[in-house]
């Protein structure tokens, strides 16, 4: 099975830092990098995602607003990890209220991030083991 990540930038370097790790160690990961809401609602729709990660350095949209449209127009339940370059308080609260459900400032270690990637996906591989064993 293939676990999907969703990334939602408009920059050419931040998808980096995971795609290449996140091939390196882990085969059934799919990285789909997403610039706008078309490509949002579509790779949702046809992908199982397993999370999103969003980068807070959109020049076309605010951060805000896509994950408003994440949990509100599309109604999804996939963890969002937004990474944020505001740190004022005010926005950071705001971002959680509208449904990020982790928050990582920049700048960040790219391989502890995909560690920690890397044992979400792991998770959810023994959780749709268990539920076939029991079966």
């Amino acid at each position: 099975m293939i676990y999907s990540i969703l990334i939602i930038t408009d920059d050419v370097i931040f998808p980096h830092y995971f795609i290449s790790l996140l091939a390196r160690d882990v085969e059934t990961v799919s990285v789909v990098v997403c610039n706008s809401f078309n490509d949002i609602d579509s790779n949702l729709t046809s992908l199982d995602c397993k999370l999103i990660i969003l980068d807070g350095a959109l020049n076309r949209f605010s951060s805000i607003e896509v994950i408003h449209h994440l949990r509100f127009v599309r109604h999804t339940t996939v963890p969002i990890w937004f990474f944020p370059e505001v740190r004022h308080e005010e926005y950071i609260d705001k971002s959680k209220e509208t449904g990020a459900t982790r928050i990582i400032m920049k700048p960040f270690d790219p391989y502890l991030i995909c560690g920690e990637i890397e044992t979400l996906i792991e998770a959810e591989m023994l959780s749709v083991d268990n539920l076939e064993l029991q079966k």
